[in-house]
């Protein structure tokens, strides 16, 4: 019998009035050693990185078969850059990778090795501040005392070049270990590059051309390749040739087909095709309606029910998420700024599943579900 104190930490457990993060805890093993899967990712908002490794793998493994591991990686994700890919972290992102999430689980890694550049090329000019500052003669030295804590941040770079190094080969391994070195083997690369030239490798002049939508559209088009992944990445290099200003353009033309696709009548469309859909399933069923092209986007917002599913066989719905990352990649490596778009408002959507056939009809025919 569940004691006293157990119970009534069930009965508020879904309403998120965990005081502290014991209390999450002692709910979350409770629910693990009684063999209860039923574990929402609110339950732990909040409280996740505070869980025991053991906790943390088992969470993420529920969220994983209940088909959120887009949420999970996000989670991870906010927290890389202080956490690094060590202990139960990098057991959670194989954990992604090996449940067929590997495009997802390689965003993850990309971020924790941007993580460890930015450090170095922190402590590389450091270094540099402080060369200089040996260089000047002894007038000069007076007018100019270096920063404290640049010194001993100079002091420190060997050790911080060899970890961020050891960083992109760690991610090199881990690449080809679950198929995807190709992938990333040209950022790989420019990794290297930097941190043993200590350089940062300069881009060609930009394209000045200013970003239209049908230059956003071309961009797509060019960079279309057989798999979702490929082609996010290829969108990537595409983009990084432009200047910052038209990245973020197109970023923000982005955004802007995602929200016209924003609509109930395609949630269903994804539904049927996928054979369900949760809300963050339906933004990269979105994203992947943008990679297909201009014509294939076009043709779904104006008669999603009349979308032919074979024109989604084969495909990849959750590599096309990353899409976003491609822009974001390709606006910092110009700018060596983040991205940041401003957020628009959409319709708050509340999808009655039941009323998806009714909805789609000529589609639904055609997969059999009247």
């Amino acid at each position: 019998m569940l004691s006293k104190e157990i119970t009534e930490l069930l009965q508020i457990e879904y309403l998120g009035l965990f005081e502290d993060n014991h209390q999450c805890m002692q709910v979350l093993a409770l629910k693990r050693d009684s063999g209860d899967a039923d574990t929402p990712r609110e339950l732990t908002q909040g409280h996740i990185f505070d869980l025991s490794p053991d906790l943390f793998i088992w969470v993420t493994q529920q969220h994983i078969n209940n088909n959120t591991a887009y949420l999970v990686a996000k989670d991870v994700m906010s927290n890389i850059s202080t956490a690094g890919l060590s202990g139960s972290y990098g057991e959670i992102v194989d954990m992604l990778a090996a449940a067929g999430h590997e495009h997802r689980a390689a965003q993850i890694w990309r971020a924790d090795v941007a993580s460890h550049i930015d450090v170095f090329r922190e402590f590389l000019r450091a270094r540099k501040a402080v060369d200089r500052y040996n260089g000047l003669s002894e007038a000069q030295r007076k007018k100019a005392t270096p920063d404290r804590f640049q010194k001993e941040m100079a002091e420190d770079f060997s050790s911080k070049k060899q970890i961020a190094l050891d960083a992109v080969h760690a991610f090199e391994r881990w690449a080809s270990r679950y198929g995807v070195a190709t992938l990333h083997s040209a950022q790989i690369e420019l990794w290297k590059e930097e941190i043993q030239s200590e350089k940062k490798p300069k881009l060609p002049a930009p394209d000045k051309s200013p970003m239209s939508e049908e230059l956003f559209w071309e961009i797509i088009a060019r960079a279309q390749r057989e798999s979702e992944s490929e082609t996010a990445l290829k969108i990537e290099d595409h983009l990084v040739t432009y200047s910052g200003k038209a990245i973020r353009d197109a970023g923000k033309m982005l955004q802007s087909c995602l929200a016209a696709a924003h609509r109930e009548d395609i949630w269903a469309l994804a539904y049927l095709v996928c054979d369900g859909c949760s809300d963050d399933a339906f933004e990269d069923f979105r994203c992947w309606m943008v990679l297909r092209g201009q014509a294939m986007f076009e043709d779904i917002i104006k008669a999603p029910d009349l979308f032919d599913p074979k024109r989604a066989d084969g495909a990849s719905f959750a590599a096309a998420g990353s899409v976003m990352s491609a822009f974001e990649n390709a606006y910092l490596s110009r700018t060596g700024k983040p991205l940041i778009l401003p957020k628009g408002k959409r319709p708050l959507l509340k999808p009655d599943q039941e009323k998806f056939v009714d909805l789609l009809p000529t589609l639904s025919a055609k997969l059999g579900r009247v």
